[in-house]
């Protein structure tokens, strides 16, 4: 987030599929048409680096609003870049106009952070598990040598749900026997464990 000092008009690198499950809109738009090199030199940098502009995709910002308005002209060119990791995390971005000695405007960005917990060393946040079948076809013969010798599969079942839940966790288990089932994290685990050193009695007493 910041003055990149560069234009992006409506240039948009972003594949529509990254965007899926997320508050952010594709394709984005702006207020501000105008592109510039500096501008294109950004976009394929970010596109290279697999983040994404939040300008332009918002329930507030979209299309994206000038973020520096002067005697001379306004733009847009404070910008916030998200990687395609932490897309799930933006709620909303909106451009605000609360400074009188600056031409430009602030960005409120917000965010969705789920399981978090304020500590008072810090800020620690947990993110949920999930897991997925990595397939790998050079062990097909060796998931169906598996799946053939599993014990606990049955179809006498006239319960449709037991015999799904049966059949998922056969699935998953012999992923687990043939070395294809992960266990992930949506996103990175953050820590910041050594308060700053501001971060006082005082602060203490005013966390709620």
């Amino acid at each position: 987030m910041g003055d990149f000092n560069a234009r992006v008009g409506n240039l948009d690198y972003s594949d529509e599929q990254v965007f899926f499950e997320t508050k952010l809109e594709w394709p984005r738009f702006s207020y501000d048409n105008n592109l510039n090199k500096r501008g294109t030199l950004l976009l394929e940098m970010m596109d290279s680096l697999n983040f994404e502009v939040c300008n332009g995709r918002t329930k507030s910002d979209r299309p994206a609003h000038f973020t520096y308005i002067s005697t001379v002209g306004k733009s847009l060119i404070d910008m916030v870049w998200v990687n395609d990791s932490a897309l799930k995390l933006i709620n909303d971005l909106e451009v605000i106009d609360c400074f009188d000695y600056s031409q430009h405007k602030a960005l409120y960005l917000k965010l969705d952070v789920p399981s978090a917990s304020v500590i008072l060393s810090g800020i620690s946040v947990h993110y949920k598990d999930y897991s997925m079948i990595k397939w790998d076809p050079n062990k097909v013969d060796h998931f169906k040598y598996c799946l053939q010798a599993y014990d606990n599969i049955y179809y006498n079942s006239s319960d449709p749900d037991n015999l799904y839940i049966n059949f998922l966790l056969t699935l998953q288990q012999v992923a687990r026997d043939c070395e294809m089932f992960r266990v992930c994290k949506e996103l990175s685990y953050v820590n910041y464990s050594k308060p700053k050193p501001w971060f006082d009695s005082d602060c203490n007493n005013i966390i709620p």
